[in-house]
């Protein structure tokens, strides 16, 4: 099962409301059609990746989000990168739809493209300087009996080879490709990457507390790196209270921090 912490007051408000939506501080996002519910680990990549490329003083003109769920990781770099293009791409049609329809809502609706399809053969923009992705984190490993739930949490629709392909078909050659996955499964994707001549640049390694392993493991991949810059954020101080520095990193979205 996939693990997400308790996100704050706001994750409770959604809760009464039968969590048809989330709440950020500049947006909403609408998800009664989405298997894949917000989820503390998503919200820690978009904040993380929307402040890398904040910081990166790259000319970042497209960026490309695989698998946008319901649109929360383009969401919130866009809040960041109002001026960048961002095209997102779904497979499920529910999810596709719904994310269509948080963007439309968002206000930066003007910048963010979404097309239903599969990145393995649909046709988009040529190449992107940024890439990121949170993909299904199980390859050949037990399924639930519910189709939508196994095609987000399980690789079968896309595998991890072929998120390294798509990555290195639509990646710029000086581009940055962010990905998050499980420990295990994160070193696995770093050894495809590794094969294509990719190399991880920065590395985020998330726990749940100073006293839990690392769960998440936040990656950004770039070609002719020698490298690597690690940092590490732990999402309580204790069971019961946010860290410092996650509140220092989710302040700008969470309502109540």
């Amino acid at each position: 099962m996939r693990f997400c912490v308790k996100l704050s007051f706001s994750d409770i408000y959604a809760k009464k409301l039968s969590n048809t939506y989330f709440q950020f501080k500049q947006f909403r996002i609408e998800q009664s059609r989405c298997s894949m519910k917000v989820c503390t680990d998503a919200c820690v990549q978009g904040a993380y990746a929307a402040d890398w490329l904040t910081q990166s003083n790259k000319d970042m003109k497209r960026i490309l989000d695989i698998g946008t769920g319901t649109g929360l990781l383009a969401l919130m770099l866009a809040q960041k990168n109002p001026s960048v293009h961002f095209d997102a791409i779904e497979l499920n049609q529910q999810a596709y739809l719904q994310a269509k329809e948080n963007f439309i809502r968002s206000p930066w609706s003007g910048n963010i493209s979404v097309v239903q399809g599969d990145i393995k053969t649909a046709e988009i923009h040529p190449r992107y300087d940024f890439i990121i992705c949170n993909p299904p984190f199980y390859e050949n490993e037990m399924k639930s009996d519910k189709p939508h739930k196994n095609q987000s949490k399980h690789s079968s629709a896309l595998s991890h080879r072929e998120l390294r392909d798509s990555i290195t078909r639509y990646l710029t050659e000086n581009g940055t490709a962010c990905i998050m996955l499980p420990r295990k499964q994160f070193d696995w994707f770093n050894q495809l990457m590794v094969n294509d001549n990719f190399s991880v640049r920065y590395l985020l390694r998330v726990r749940q507390t100073p006293a839990h392993p690392c769960f998440r493991m936040i990656g950004f991949f770039n070609k002719n790196i020698t490298s690597t810059v690690t940092e590490e954020l732990c999402i309580c101080q204790t069971d019961q209270e946010y860290s410092r520095e996650f509140k220092a990193l989710l302040k700008d979205y969470y309502l109540y921090l």
